[in-house]
């Protein structure tokens, strides 16, 4: 609602007012001195923002023992007031030293922007409730009462009126009180173990120029925490610092025993994502699980956080979803859509500013920032901070070379005593660099590979295992009350790997109601697939004797149970096995067991498409392929990308953006690419430097093509 001031030639809007005053700051700062009345006053600055930002208002003026927001939601500031009440009376049980016995006024009307701030009745009436009311209360005008409605767990209670200086007449108060649980109940509450942070959730580097974001988390993880549970979401492209920003909140909700449980892209996504999802419908304790790149979980997993979400509100559990696209998919849409319902549950990440691009500049060369081309590293990044730290980090590397090559100039000339002038020994960027980036856990980290190079992934790579997220679900999809399927695709297109690595992991890890009890076995057919499949389920079950049979087997594993039998390299039945008896036998043991018992077993048979058509003259087990089998598609540049990234930020590396852009480049779209791909990314890793994976060294060692000609002659050379 906006009304012209044509008197003023300004314009004024309806806004809602909260002003909050700490009672007794001056008694407090003449027993206590200054020193601690700053620190009385910084804590409640903090607080003010967390609560304020948390319900998307904004904190306009601080001074002192006051504060000062502005929302444009009347609902919205009433539900501030009250979480900011309940914050101040678990702090100051927490630590008495620092009293935070608050009041609060609120109210609402029409005002004029002027400079920073604002002016009109409704700020004077907010300043007189505020005076009125007592330590702990929050006091409203009739209003307020009336705009914000029907509040949920809120009641409005009359306190009668009251003359107010400045009014003509008596103003009717009320005092909006929380109903439900009351504040503080569960903020002592402490997990016995605070749980080691995933790789993913290092905060290693300072975070940099996101206060507002940090304030809306904090704030909501405090409403979260008290028993009324939330799901909210942080979106924006690649780099953008999602991830780092959850990971802030992370370290703050460990450190004050919170649980934090995390869940992200891999070959087992999905499934990691529903069971965290599972364990926080039941969570006693303050609980905060980060569900990062949510979307490549699926529209599966989406649909179990919908499910969930309503549950989440009578427990202490701050669901964090972590998405590049809000748009990702029909379900998610809809979550993020009821989540930011009051406004309050999405943040969309911007890129920065220029003041964030020197902050991020400051950890690299300190006090020397001044000599930063900030403009230039800003417009060649974006704003992006992942990009921001690349361009940073690849100018102070030039930065600290010129410099030594200009003390060893000086030195050369003979000039060693005038060389302190250049001051390298204590400015020299690379000393700042090998601070920020050579700690104890980076260097411990850089020393195991994340990449496979030409070997296949098994079930001890899960972790390591991104990009064929979406792949994945719709391979186990395929194993419901089906007793085949077929994962069919070129040599090289990662068909060993995704079954490996992603479906048996997620099957393990309960992607499937029930699947988490099923047994599995993977085998190659060899020469002798038949020998081979009796050795695979050698001592399955428990109580199935050596050397058993596939029945007996089914049989040994219950009603309650399944058997997951992994065929890879199916087309060895054809290239290896030169017993066609055998052949024949082992195609219609497998294909018998599939047909009479689909929901006791089921095969998954990884071939090469060129034997596809191999499997023609056998009639069973080509309809079961007709009806039942996957075409393993070449990864999306988005795959690809994750494929690249995710495995060094799970040691702790980080990736250039233009190296993860020329290799996508060099490998989309190319048969057999993706273990050529993964051979380059060993030789880079090999070549890392100071915790990065860098461009030059692409260049230096001829990429994709290099790395498999060098593979090559080496392989020569061993013959």
């Amino acid at each position: 609602m906006k009304v012209e001031a044509r008197d003023l030639g300004q314009t004024t809007t309806v806004r809602t007012f909260l002003i909050a005053d700490v009672r007794g700051y001056t008694a407090f700062t003449r027993e206590h001195g200054d020193a601690e009345a700053a620190r009385l006053a910084k804590k409640f600055a903090d607080l003010a923002r967390d609560a304020v930002e948390a319900r998307r208002g904004r904190v306009i003026e601080l001074r002192g023992d006051e504060a000062l927001a502005v929302f444009e939601s009347t609902a919205q500031a009433v539900r501030a007031a009250l979480e900011f009440q309940a914050t101040c009376v678990e702090e100051t049980a927490e630590d008495p030293s620092l009293p935070l016995t608050v009041g609060i006024g609120i109210d609402v009307g029409e005002a004029i922007p002027v400079e920073d701030g604002f002016r009109g009745v409704a700020l004077n009436t907010a300043a007189r409730l505020c005076s009125q009311a007592v330590a702990g209360q929050v006091l409203v005008t009739r209003a307020v009462a009336d705009l914000a409605g029907e509040v949920e767990d809120v009641r409005f209670d009359e306190r009668g009126a009251a003359e107010l200086k400045g009014f003509d007449t008596p103003v009717d108060l009320l005092q909006p009180v929380p109903l439900g649980r009351p504040a503080g109940q569960l903020a002592a509450t402490r997990a016995e173990i605070s749980p080691q942070l995933p790789p993913e959730l290092d905060s290693f580097t300072p975070l940099v120029d996101r206060e507002r974001e940090m304030h809306w988390l904090r704030g909501t993880w405090r409403q979260a925490k008290r028993g009324r549970g939330r799901v909210i979401f942080v979106s924006g492209p690649s780099q953008m610092g999602k991830t780092r920003l959850a990971a802030e909140l992370a370290a703050e909700v460990a450190q004050k025993g919170g649980r934090v449980r995390y869940a992200g892209p891999g070959g087992t996504a999905a499934a990691v994502a529903m069971s965290a999802v599972r364990e926080a419908v039941e969570a006693a304790e303050p609980t905060l699980v980060v569900l990062d790149d949510f979307e490549v979980a699926g529209e599966e997993a989406a649909r179990a956080l919908a499910v969930a979400e309503d549950a989440f509100h009578a427990r202490p559990v701050l669901v964090l979803g972590l998405v590049k696209d809000p748009d990702g998919g029909p379900t998610l849409s809809a979550v993020i859509e009821k989540a930011d319902r009051f406004g309050d549950g999405h943040e969309k990440l911007a890129p920065l500013e220029l003041t964030g691009v020197q902050g991020i500049a400051r950890l690299y060369v300190g006090d020397e920032v001044e000599d930063v081309p900030l403009e230039s590293i800003a417009r060649a990044s974006g704003g992006v901070p992942g990009r921001v730290h690349e361009v940073v980090s690849e100018w102070a590397r030039d930065e600290a070379g010129r410099r030594l090559a200009a003390a060893a100039e000086w030195l050369a000339e003979g000039r060693g005593r005038k060389s302190a002038g250049l001051e390298f020994a204590n400015n020299v960027i690379g000393l700042k660099l090998g601070r920020l980036y050579g700690g104890e856990r980076d260097l411990a980290a850089g020393y195991e590979c994340p990449y496979k190079g030409l070997a296949s992934f098994d079930e001890n790579d899960a972790s390591y295992f991104f990009g064929r997220e979406r792949l994945v679900g719709e391979l186990a999809a395929r194993t419901v009350q089906v007793g085949l399927l077929g994962v069919v695709g070129a040599s090289g297109s990662g068909k060993s790997s995704v079954v490996a690595a992603g479906l048996l992991p997620s099957l393990r890890a309960g992607l499937l109601p029930g699947s988490e009890r099923w047994l599995s076995v993977v085998f190659r057919p060899g020469e002798h697939p038949m020998a081979e499949i009796k050795r695979a389920l050698s001592g399955v079950a428990a109580g199935s004797p050596d050397g058993n049979t596939l029945e007996a087997t089914i049989d040994a594993i219950g009603s309650e149970g399944r058997l997951v039998v992994a065929v890879d390299q199916f087309e060895e039945v054809f290239t290896l096995c030169t017993d066609e008896d055998e052949r024949d036998a082992f195609i219609d043991t497998l294909t018998r067991a599939a047909v009479s018992g689909p929901e006791r077993v089921v095969f998954v048979l990884t071939i090469r498409d060129d034997f596809y058509g191999r499997c023609a003259p056998y009639r069973e087990l080509s309809e079961l392929l007709i009806a039942n089998h996957v075409l393993v598609p070449p990864m999306s540049g988005e795959e690809l990308r994750r494929a690249i990234e995710l495995p060094a930020r799970r040691t702790g590396l980080r990736v250039e953006g233009a190296l993860v852009d020329a290799l996508v480049e060099e490998v989309a779209e190319e048969p057999g690419g993706l273990p050529l791909l993964s051979a380059a990314l060993v030789e880079l890793w090999q070549a890392r430097e100071a915790g990065w994976l860098r461009m030059d060294a692409y260049e230096r060692t001829g990429g994709v093509r290099g790395a498999v000609a060098r593979l090559a002659e080496a392989s020569y050379d061993q013959l």
